[in-house]
């Protein structure tokens, strides 16, 4: 699948985020990288400014992929309480898994990728 002309928002930790990234790529996508989790949530203070900002950058069309359904709760739930969950609706939404496409739909956001499961070494 091409994914040329499109921008991927990999928001898998920095220390997870390599071998999506280079997918992302071999498939002539455009990266930007924010991750939305490290072992701590990033989405606090100036972290959780930048994630914004990241999010209002994307615009419309861009692709937010989630790995884990931790990952989307922390940032649905950081949105909410932000009062920015809005920014997602102009996403297109890709997960990772059963349970991560799961819990996404749980929280109210429409999936429009899938992959049964990625390796990101």
């Amino acid at each position: 699948m091409s994914l040329a002309g499109k921008t991927i928002l990999n928001c898998r930790p920095d220390e997870d985020s390599a071998g999506l990234n280079a997918l992302i790529a071999a498939h002539q996508g455009h990266v930007v990288h924010c991750p939305a989790l490290r072992r701590v949530s990033l989405l606090s203070g100036d972290h959780g400014d930048q994630f914004i900002m990241l999010l209002e950058k994307a615009g419309p069309g861009a692709i937010a992929a989630f790995t884990s359904p931790h990952g989307v709760r922390l940032a649905v739930s950081f949105l909410q309480d932000r009062g920015e969950i809005d920014l997602l609706s102009d996403l297109e939404i890709a997960v990772v898994g059963e349970g991560t496409r799961a819990e996404a739909r749980d929280l109210g956001l429409e999936v429009s990728l899938r992959a049964e499961e990625i390796h990101g070494e």
